[in-house]
């Protein structure tokens, strides 16, 4: 599977360092690595090349998150990718073959998506409700079967680190949607969008 992995950045700070050596890590190396970084004024564009991903500027006036997401999509899936991996900037991937796990869940289970859980370093308040009924500890594959139960968040997916079957979305990409709706990323649990 032609895969892509993609970083969306934007002044990333002396955290961005953590979450390059954690992708320089991974059991699964994808075929392109890009940082679409917005302007940043800090050294985020000089990190990511010493970690050897191509570096690609997007105007700090037109990113938006879901649109600089598709045109990306739109891209990668013109150059014949088959899959995109997005994260932001600040996703410190946990386990070695997280990347790995994510793209297994879109062979195994033919889904669309599938995105990473997301482990906050405290959880407080809203926040932690949130976090806890948008990322619980167990995996599960959704779909139309699950509205009834699960309402508006079957079609939930993290922009935080997710993985997409450009083949699958493509319909979502060329009307120019975005095609699935910070802190750790953890394989522990995988989700996928059937």
């Amino acid at each position: 599977m032609k895969t892509a992995m993609v970083l969306l950045t934007c002044n990333a700070g002396d955290k961005f360092e953590e979450v390059l050596r954690s992708h320089a890590f991974q059991s699964y190396t994808p075929d392109r690595r890009i940082v679409v970084d917005s302007e940043s004024e800090d050294d985020t564009a000089e990190k990511a090349k010493k970690y050897s991903w191509e570096v690609v500027t997007e105007k700090r006036s037109s990113f938006n998150h879901g649109g600089t997401r598709q045109k990306i999509a739109a891209m990668l899936l013109s150059q014949g990718f088959e899959c995109v991996i997005m994260g932001t900037q600040d996703v410190v991937l946990a386990e070695k073959d997280t990347l790995e796990i994510l793209l297994e869940s879109l062979r195994t289970h033919g889904a669309a998506a599938a995105y990473a859980r997301q482990i906050p370093p405290e959880e407080k308040g809203m926040e932690n409700f949130f976090r806890k009924r948008n990322y619980p500890e167990f995996s599960r594959v959704k779909s139309k079967e699950d509205i009834p139960e699960l309402g508006l968040f079957t079609a939930f997916c993290s922009d935080s680190l997710a993985a997409w079957d450009l083949q699958k979305i493509s319909a979502a990409i060329s009307i120019g949607s975005e095609p699935v709706p910070k802190e750790s990323a953890s394989p522990a649990t995988i989700f996928g969008i059937a």
